[in-house]
């Protein structure tokens, strides 16, 4: 036996630790293999003229399944899980976490669907033509 493991009966186990336990295993990604799995997303990015781009598809997902969120300096793609009626928003995960450089416009980030992937254009910013500015050295 391993030290420092502890083996407790399920039934020992009150509900607070039950909770904390599913979204340990949620986050471990190992609930959806013990749910029967889920379809991993196919990303691609790149880089064009005057934007990022980033396209997203996975099968057999609604349109209206895909939350995007900008958190501090990364843009988040989330998918809900689960059934309807139940509150989308405890039940979203994400699959997808870009970090925004510093030369995108993030006031002007996009999405759209097409032919059933997700679109995201990260615009650039006056920063993407390159910025230079001469600094007064006081003495």
């Amino acid at each position: 036996m391993c030290s420092g493991l502890e083996i407790v009966p399920i039934d020992a186990l009150d509900i607070k630790k039950m909770k904390d336990l599913r979204r340990f295993a949620q986050a471990a990604n190992v609930a959806n293999t013990l749910n029967g799995g889920m379809a991993r997303p196919k990303a691609t990015f790149s880089k064009e003229e005057d934007h990022y781009h980033i396209t997203l598809r996975v099968a057999g997902t609604a349109e209206d399944a895909f939350k995007i969120e900008i958190i501090n300096q990364a843009l988040y793609i989330f998918l809900f899980v689960g059934h309807a009626g139940m509150d989308a928003e405890a039940f979203k995960y994400p699959i997808e976490v870009v970090p925004i450089p510093s030369d995108v416009d993030f006031h002007n980030i996009s999405a759209y669907f097409e032919q059933h992937t997700l679109n995201v254009v990260m615009p650039f910013n006056e920063l993407a033509n390159g910025y230079r500015q001469g600094i007064e050295i006081m003495r």
